[in-house]
């Protein structure tokens, strides 16, 4: 495994040129002063949970268009040929770019929002974040390695655009109480991460909400690890809106 966690690194550093490096700098600069100065509450988890699951998704765009780079390229494949386990080949990518993106973008906001408030609630915020980060950066690559192209980012983009238009119907004009919505809307959307950021923004977090945040987590990312292993295992070819067979 740190063979690959390195050949990874080895080929992300060879592969991106020093304007693009430039760039995805700024733009987790650009990430992190969005979550905390977003929303009009700056330094604060509802501020910060309001701007979470969009400037999550602008960080794991980058991780979409660099693995799906390497399956286009058809580099990923080499692994498989050198005879490494589907196993290895899918946790190797989950622990590589989730740490990078873990450690210049969610430690950060974390620590700038524990620092201004130490209260029990805003640990629990930061819990709920933390969960919600994992499942989106587990979902962006996951589905990247099951179409095996970038166009995976793209499924998680619709996605959150309608947790969005959902959450936003959701709340009441003065988001001070959920007003009444379908039953089936409330128990699908209920379990999304854009809703439970919702939630935290208009102060209604609980402990029913952190509890469904890990269970949800834990049952997507069994679901799409079953799909990202049968797709190497069974050689799904794809084909993408671009009109390439992957």
């Amino acid at each position: 495994m740190n063979n690959l966690i390195k050949a990874e690194f080895y080929r992300l550093k060879c592969s991106v040129s020093p304007v693009i490096k430039l760039f995805i700098i700024l733009l987790d600069l650009c990430a992190v002063a969005t979550t905390l100065y977003g929303g009009g509450q700056v330094f604060t988890y509802q501020g910060a949970a309001s701007q979470f699951p969009m400037t999550t998704m602008m960080i794991s765009l980058f991780v979409a268009s660099v693995i799906g780079g390497h399956f286009t390229k058809r580099t990923a494949h080499y692994e498989i040929m050198n005879g490494t386990g589907i196993h290895k080949c899918i946790w190797m990518r989950l622990i590589f770019y989730v740490s990078i993106c873990f450690g210049a973008y969610f430690v950060p906001v974390a620590a700038v929002l524990l620092f201004f408030d130490h209260s029990l609630r805003c640990l629990m915020a930061v819990g709920i974040l933390m969960m919600v980060f994992l499942r989106i950066m587990s979902f962006v690559i996951l589905s990247v390695m099951v179409i095996k192209a970038g166009e995976g980012a793209v499924l998680s983009f619709v996605r959150l655009m309608l947790e969005n238009i959902v959450a936003i119907m959701s709340m009441s004009d003065n988001e001070d109480q959920l007003i009444e919505m379908s039953s089936k809307i409330i128990a699908i959307f209920g379990w999304m991460p854009y809703l439970e950021c919702t939630i935290i923004s208009n102060g209604l977090m609980d402990s029913t909400l952190a509890v469904k945040a890990v269970i949800g987590a834990i049952a997507e990312f069994a679901l799409l690890y079953f799909l990202a292993y049968t797709s190497y295992k069974k050689k799904w070819n794809i084909r993408t809106s671009l009109g390439t067979i992957v």
